[in-house]
């Protein structure tokens, strides 16, 4: 099929500025329907910046805002305002567009898949995380440990995240974590791509000596939700039972409505709680840490992995963060299960006690960087897949 028209579509940035950027070389690429301002994105891509539904941002926000006091609420709201963002695109897309390729992110996109298709045209969902059902039973499961609630996704979104993935003419995901979800949830694997996203370009400012330590100080750094889904319980047992000299525990990230209740009870002598950073200080943080930590039970890929490769920092990852479609255990980091302070104190340690080791991690993660040349192979990957069809 010929593509006349491709329209990209999501509330928020995500992924999809480094996305439309890619894709902004094919002269079909017609628009980024979104929630964000144009002052917001790169100005590469400012033309192709269809903003809309201020009402539906209002009440995204709205949602996000009130997590902490009403998680079940701002859940709802925030699915209101995706599904208010999906009937805007559908209006824009009947009446003011030729688009006959459609991207859509799965949570934001359902009706307007269904008119493409309608149309004769092609739906493509960008899933870039676990499917809904996976999600609510492993953190049902979890937040019972700490004696929390967690609400889950409601029946709505589930239903429409369901649909979207039956009507998908093809579906992309970030890793083979995100795919297996898919297929357990009885999602076809013939119409399953995987696309890892990329990393920053490594540049002479990032390049740091990793395999020593700062003021004789081994620092470990964590870049995330303070959450459960990001495994945080784990790193934090697994720091208090570290037995090393000088180590210290950077933790860098939003909280979360259960944030609170899982630093009640630690010792924060050697931990740094720094909330969310500006871009300057995040990458100090980059630059002054031995290794990097992403324990999740939960992610698609996620890009602070992209992040701290481009650091070159040894990594300790679980499969469940998509990093197994970047990373080779024992090249490029440690692989470590799922829920296991005692795997993730053991990898720190290992880490800890070989600077040669971790040198040679660094070497190797500045060499990917260097390969996957930004985000280029990532545009590569989506460009052959859309000339495919």
């Amino acid at each position: 099929m010929k593509i006349i028209s491709l329209s990209i579509a999501s509330t928020m940035r995500f992924h999809y500025d480094k996305l439309a950027i890619q894709l902004f070389s094919l002269h079909s690429f017609q628009k980024w329907y979104t929630f964000l301002s144009e002052k917001k994105v790169s100005i590469i891509i400012k033309d192709r910046l269809h903003t809309v539904s201020s009402l539906g941002l209002f009440i995204n926000l709205l949602g996000r805002k009130l997590i902490h006091l009403s998680p079940r609420f701002a859940v709802t709201l925030k699915g209101l305002g995706d599904s208010i963002f999906d009937l805007e695109v559908l209006i824009n897309l009947v009446f003011r567009s030729n688009c006959n390729v459609l991207i859509g992110l799965s949570n934001n996109i359902t009706w307007s898949g269904f008119y493409i298709k309608s149309k004769g045209g092609k739906f493509i969902l960008d899933v870039p995380i676990a499917h809904p059902l996976y999600m609510n039973k492993v953190l049902c499961d979890e937040f019972k440990k700490y004696n929390l609630s967690y609400f889950n996704h409601c029946s709505f979104h589930i239903t429409r995240i369901q649909k979207s993935l039956s009507i998908a003419d093809h579906i992309v995901c970030p890793s083979e974590f995100v795919k297996s979800s898919l297929v357990e949830n009885e999602v076809d694997p013939k119409k399953i791509t995987i696309i890892p996203y990329g990393c920053s370009k490594v540049s002479k400012n990032k390049t740091c000596k990793k395999y020593t330590s700062v003021n004789d100080q081994f620092n470990i750094l964590f870049v995330g939700q303070l959450s459960i889904r990001k495994g945080l319980p784990y790193l934090l047992k697994a720091f208090t039972d570290l037995d090393i000299k000088n180590k210290h525990l950077y933790l860098i990230g939003a909280n979360v409505s259960e944030t609170d209740s899982l630093l009640s009870n630690i010792d924060l002598t050697d931990i740094s709680i720094l909330g969310q950073c500006d871009k300057e200080t995040l990458h100090s943080y980059y630059q002054t840490s031995n290794v990097f930590v992403l324990p999740s039970l939960i992610e698609g890929l996620a890009l602070v992995i992209g992040e701290a490769i481009s650091y070159g920092l040894p990594i300790i990852y679980t499969f469940e963060t998509g990093g197994t479609n970047l990373l080779t255990n024992n090249i490029n980091g440690l692989l470590v299960r799922s829920k296991s302070s005692i795997e993730i104190e053991s990898a720190i340690k290992v880490l800890a006690a070989n600077p040669d080791f971790r040198k040679k991690i660094s070497d190797n993660n500045f060499k990917l960087a260097s390969q996957l040349h930004g985000w280029d192979t990532y545009g590569e990957s989506w460009r052959e897949l859309l000339y495919s069809m």
